[in-house]
């Protein structure tokens, strides 16, 4: 099949490795200088991957045009990039692959459904380090889609690859799922800065869970969507790991000082840090409680002290 990604950032090129080799690929960027350096390179500052030549890359949106699956694989704070490409890709099925809220309280399918005019949308999330897909090693997401053709055509994509897609309709938990990982894997981060042990790590994973479990509900979701990949499953991921960058940087809040956490932020993406602010505003707008992510913004953006979070545990209902 034609498959477009847009972005070529870790996530979009790990994609790119497990596909590229039963699909034609086009890799689109918005950045001149970057299509120059890839091109030149074959091989992206952010991840250790050689691109096969067979790889197209371009910052070329007439490219875009005609494929049978544009996958979507940048932050949340960037999906405005949807309205310029909107003429080369509201044809295309469209599969997501970027976790968030947007600061107007929207999931990112819901922005990208409104901007396209289109149906044809789906969502991939589950526990998958960039480099893990790299490397070949078995990764199992969760597919959200409401179409049993949009279903088909993805599960033929990723076919005889080394993801496994597990197909549900709830694109709603699926957001929800993959959204608030990010935040509760700071909060892991700031456990493991303050030298509590995997038990502690493990109380909080379970009391994350229980609130998403009922905010998924609240919200119109199904509640067993929290068994899925993009629920347990990622939420064990991101926050037992270093390698996650939100889980570093929970870490690197309390054990840094603020200039270095200003050239982290500056220079990696941080989805949860994002989603924290987005989904803190969408639960006051509908006046619904969930005191873990009170918590973990207060830490955050209100620079409370991170040992708030041990006593909240202990006493959180």
């Amino acid at each position: 099949m034609n498959i477009g990604i847009i972005g070529s950032g870790s996530y979009g090129v790990a994609l790119l490795s497990s596909l590229v080799k039963s699909n034609n690929i086009t890799l689109y960027t918005r950045f001149k200088e970057e299509e120059e350096y890839l091109l030149k390179n074959r091989k992206s500052p952010k991840i250790d991957y050689l691109i096969p030549s067979k790889v197209e890359i371009t910052s070329d949106k007439e490219l875009l045009k005609n494929k049978d699956l544009i996958i979507i694989a940048i932050p949340t704070e960037g999906i405005d990039l949807i309205k310029e490409l909107k003429p080369f890709i509201k044809s295309s099925n469209i599969l997501i692959a970027t976790k968030g809220i947007t600061n107007d309280g929207y999931f990112v399918y819901e922005i990208v459904k409104n901007i396209l005019n289109t149906n044809k949308v789906g969502i991939i999330s589950g526990p998958s380090f960039a480099n893990d897909v790299i490397k070949g090693y078995p990764i199992g997401l969760s597919l959200a889609c409401k179409s049993n053709n949009f279903k088909n055509i993805c599960l033929k994509v990723f076919k005889n690859t080394n993801i496994k897609l597990r197909p549900t309709k709830d694109m709603i938990g699926i957001s929800i799922c993959g959204s608030i990982k990010n935040v509760v894997a700071i909060a892991a981060g700031i456990l493991d800065a303050l030298n509590c042990p995997m038990s502690t790590k493990a109380m909080l994973v379970t009391e994350s869970l229980h609130d998403i479990k009922n905010l998924i509900k609240l919200l119109g979701g199904s509640s067993k969507t929290f068994t899925s990949f993009a629920g347990f499953g990622d939420m064990m991921l991101t926050c037992s790991s270093i390698e996650s960058r939100n889980y570093t940087f929970g870490k690197y809040l309390v054990e840094k000082d603020k200039t270095f956490l200003e050239e982290y932020k500056n220079n990696t993406t941080v989805e949860g840090l994002y989603t924290l602010n987005s989904i803190y505003k969408l639960l006051k707008n509908k006046k619904i409680s969930i005191p873990l992510i009170d918590i973990i913004y207060e830490i955050v953006y209100k620079n409370e002290n991170p040992e708030k979070l041990l006593t909240f545990l202990l006493e959180k209902e």
